[in-house]
């Protein structure tokens, strides 16, 4: 049962912190080509905005 869960965890699902990958594709991955990390949004802040 535990091999099981771990066949569906590691090559079937898609992870949403890969970005929908497969921990498997993502461990199959050319190592040359890294993957694109979405650019962190910083929302306004009291510190961060500017009061006219």
């Amino acid at each position: 049962m535990v091999d099981d869960f771990r066949q569906l965890y590691n090559e079937v699902r898609p992870h949403e912190a890969l970005g929908g990958e497969r921990p498997l594709d993502r461990y199959l991955a050319d190592p040359a080509i890294t993957p694109s990390d979405p650019k962190p949004v910083t929302l306004p802040t009291r510190q961060t905005m500017r009061i006219p």
